[in-house]
């Protein structure tokens, strides 16, 4: 018995000895420290200047800071170890680092602009990790590289994307894990759970109640547009969305966070200019289409805020050897940004304005079906989102999106449907079957022509009556 308590009380001091050692190791890695800093940045005439507004972060702990009008930043409450550190700033080469932090450190980085002249710039995606699933990160120099019109054509930078000609004669849908083409019949509902998001805030298609009588689809075809755009039984026409104001793409593959919210094929996330930028003016001319764009941002003043301002004007003619079919696209962005609370709240408020016209004139050479069809978009989009650094204990970070959409859609489709476009006899003489369509014969059951080949026949058929 005596045997039996002394190995229990073994055991006992055995196990308070492994919880005395751990409590100080537990103790050291929730020791904190405060990380202090300046982001500079170089002008044109190469001398280093602080740089205000640049974001610093480390996201595995989501806590985040922007920098003050003299570049300075503080991040408090870092846990010690190894710690990766980003900095961003629009239009400029972002820095991602790893840093061992065992102490309070000063840490001073300077950020170089983001152009060709770089001795090596990214023009594809690069992979990374969005939770548990894989995601792709497009930079504006990728987008800068290939000349992407609209959303649709950076899917091509995608890993086994395809690269092709860029077009927005129709709808064009977002498909992500899909091995058939983007127009086979399983392509609208999977572009209906593709998520598109744009600054915090989901562009959804789910409102859209225009299409086409199912008389005239002999109701067996999937619900189509009335006029060109998407389709009410698929996902966003990202025709709309240019990517003149866009500063990075992000695109999950697989299911990502539940933020997102309804998906099923992932999300593209996308993130819009804001803050200070250069004037840009920018035209471009392909084959089939023109655009003209230009973009700049400006600081209203101190602790004003800055004001970022786009604007973007496509045109695309379906085929240059016929004009009458065209679509058209004009979009306008407002984005205020400022911090606030001594950079705890940073904040962006936008104004998006969004025109889009599909077109079809009627053709003066189609005098059979005289077919003819409208489609027009024209609304606007209301946005704030910001990120507020509260710090405290487990709550490190507090983000909020308040946006609302309002979105007029007004399209026809016109033809003409008749039977006397078909074919039929003008047989006025015995032994003679004329056709009303020159060119095209008409056939008996057993499949034997009864139309004349020429008019040499005709004559002869004529003289034997």
């Amino acid at each position: 018995m005596k045997k039996g308590i002394l190995g229990c009380n073994i055991i006992y001091l055995f196990i308070l000895i492994c919880i005395g050692i751990a409590l100080p190791i537990k103790s050291q890695n929730n020791y904190k420290v405060k990380l202090t800093g300046t982001v500079y940045e170089y002008d044109h005439n190469n001398k280093r200047l602080p740089l205000e507004f640049a974001a610093v972060s480390i996201p595995e702990i989501a806590l985040g800071t922007t920098s003050d009008e003299n570049g300075r930043y503080i991040l408090e409450n870092v846990p010690t170890g190894k710690i990766r550190m980003q900095i961003q700033y629009l239009g400029k080469v972002s820095i991602d680092t790893l840093i061992n932090v065992n102490k309070d450190l000063v840490l001073n980085f300077t950020m170089r602009n983001e152009d060709f002249k770089l001795k090596e710039v990214t023009v594809t995606a690069t992979n990374s990790r969005s939770g548990k699933s894989t995601s792709s990160h497009i930079s504006r120099s990728a987008m800068d590289h290939m000349q992407a019109t609209s959303l649709y054509d950076v899917m091509s930078l995608m890993p086994g994307g395809i690269s092709q000609n860029q077009d927005m004669s129709s709808a064009q849908q977002i498909n992500i894990r899909q091995v058939s083409s983007s127009s086979g019949p399983e392509a609208p509902m999977n572009a209906m759970g593709t998520a598109i998001i744009r600054d915090g805030a989901p562009i959804s298609n789910n409102a859209n109640l225009s299409a086409m009588s199912p008389t005239v689809l002999s109701g067996t075809e999937t619900p189509a547009s009335l006029a060109g755009g998407a389709s009410p039984a698929g996902g966003t026409d990202v025709r709309s969305i240019s990517t003149e104001n866009i500063e990075s793409i992000q695109i999950v593959r697989g299911i990502p966070s539940v933020e997102y919210g309804d998906l099923t094929s992932g999300a593209v996330i996308i993130n819009t200019k804001a803050g200070r930028e250069p004037l840009r003016v920018k035209a471009k001319a392909n084959p089939n289409i023109y655009q003209v764009s230009m973009g700049t941002g400006f600081e209203l003043g101190k602790k004003k805020g800055a004001l970022n301002v786009s604007a973007d004007y496509a045109y695309n003619t379906n085929n240059p050897i016929s004009s009458y079919q065209h679509y058209q696209r004009a979009t306008t962005k407002l984005l205020y940004s400022n911090t606030f609370f001594n950079n705890k709240l940073r904040t962006n408020s936008s104004f998006d304005f969004i025109y889009g016209k599909d077109q079809r004139e009627r053709n003066p050479d189609d005098e059979q079906t005289k077919t003819a069809s409208e489609g027009r978009d024209i609304g606007f989009t209301l946005n704030t989102n910001g990120t507020w650094n509260i710090n405290k204990g487990w709550l490190k970070t507090l983000r909020y999106v308040l946006s609302g959409t309002y979105m007029d859609k007004d399209s026809y489709y016109e033809t003409v449907y008749s039977s006397a476009t078909s074919p039929y006899s003008m047989t006025t003489t015995n032994g003679a079957v004329l056709s009303n369509f020159a060119g095209q014969h008409i056939y008996d059951a057993n499949g034997n022509q009864i139309t004349l080949k020429s008019a040499t026949k005709l004559f002869s058929v004529l003289l034997a009556s």
